[in-house]
């Protein structure tokens, strides 16, 4: 994986503003109990709001390199 796709992921947890929108609307959508598809899932980090918004379990997909990074996060997380 390159820099640069690391540098541009790092830029979108950085965005406090657009994860809270997505936390608010993924509270507001997943209930408990719901399986949840994160579909490009990049960090997984909407994967991982899903699952704290009750979500009983999250597939996360992606086809890029960063699929490994995504595994040590969920992993860092539980």
């Amino acid at each position: 994986m390159s820099r640069y796709a690391i540098t541009e992921h790092a830029g979108y947890l950085r965005d406090e503003i657009r994860l809270s929108a997505y936390r608010a609307a993924l509270t507001t959508v997943v209930k408990p109990g719901m399986s949840v598809l994160d579909l490009g899932a990049g960090t997984g980090i909407l994967g991982l709001l899903a699952a704290d918004a009750g979500a009983r379990v999250v597939y996360a997909v992606d086809d890029g390199g960063i699929t490994e990074v995504a595994r040590s996060i969920a992993r860092w997380n539980g």
